[in-house]
């Protein structure tokens, strides 16, 4: 196992190029072997996204089409065939003040975690997910709380590394890199020991 940090210039990034290149040469190097790649979200990214970012909607999802508006659509009585949803917008400028109370929710152990539907009571209408788009250094992002995991996991590190140039001193970003790196063993290493503690 290994982690890998990749920097982002501006909205250019590497992931997707770099990754399957990777994958190709290491088929071509150990062809007996398949090189995994997936993404980590640390805990304190998803904090600092719900505390510090700018919520401007939330996406309250139910898996089924109610029974009343199936009939009115005439779609049928097949439930499993769509989904319904509730989104709440902010102004242009606003946000909803929701993020501190999601950010608790997060916080709880996985085990003893309520379902994401104990969130919030919206009167008649039952949802099983929701998904939130947030302005993070003016960068909307998607967190879905059901599957956490399919946050881009972006750290904007301009304040704390130096530039140059332009572009970050080495020196200065792999510094930054190794303290992420070690940080984020210790999360793995905390989740290998207590499965079931933290987040996803």
């Amino acid at each position: 196992m290994g982690i890998l940090l990749l920097e982002r210039f501006g909205q250019f990034g590497m992931k997707k190029i770099f990754t399957e290149n990777m994958k190709v040469y290491f088929e071509q190097q150990l062809p007996a072997y398949i090189l995994e790649i997936e993404k980590i979200i640390p805990g304190d990214l998803v904090e600092h996204y719900l505390t510090q970012g700018r919520i401007i909607s939330a996406k309250f999802i139910n898996n089924t089409i109610p029974d009343d508006i199936s009939d009115v659509i005439q779609y049928g009585s097949k439930k499993d065939k769509g989904s319904f949803e509730c989104t709440v917008k902010a102004s242009p400028k606003g946000h909803l003040p929701i993020g501190g109370h999601i950010s608790k929710w997060f916080r709880i152990n996985k085990k003893d975690r309520p379902p994401i539907s104990s969130l919030y009571q919206i009167e008649s209408f039952e949802y099983d997910n929701i998904k939130l788009e947030i302005d993070v250094d003016n960068q909307v992002r998607t967190l879905n709380l059901s599957h956490p995991e399919f946050l881009n996991p972006y750290y904007d590190i301009t304040s704390q590394i130096i530039i140059k140039n332009g572009h970050p001193v080495f020196e200065s970003i792999n510094a930054f890199a190794m303290d992420m790196s070690k940080s984020l063993l210790n999360d793995i290493r905390k989740i290998q020991n207590n499965p079931n503690d933290g987040n996803e």
